[in-house]
């Protein structure tokens, strides 16, 4: 269960596609999702399977691993999307 700052976008909740990409930093540094999935030591066979919450090609979620830094919340924040995302 996450809470996140979405700044009035689309969101939806997909599996990867090609040009997905992390916000990594608050300055705006941004890590492509594969690399993200090497660095983190997730098995290639596995990446398919894990939902997203994204927003065109920003991940804001790669559920049960981390949050993006555009869905943080911080003192200027206004809106709240609280999901949960449950595995049958």
């Amino acid at each position: 269960q996450r809470q996140m700052c979405i700044r009035d976008r689309n969101v939806m909740v997909r599996f990867k596609e090609e040009g997905d990409y992390l916000v990594i930093s608050p300055e705006g540094d941004k890590k492509k999702l594969k690399k993200y999935f090497t660095d983190s030591k997730i098995p290639s066979d596995k990446r398919g399977e894990i939902p997203l919450v994204a927003s065109g090609n920003e991940v804001l979620w790669v559920v049960g691993y981390r949050t993006g830094e555009g869905a943080r919340i911080t003192s200027s924040t206004k809106k709240l999307l609280k999901m949960e995302i449950k595995r049958k």
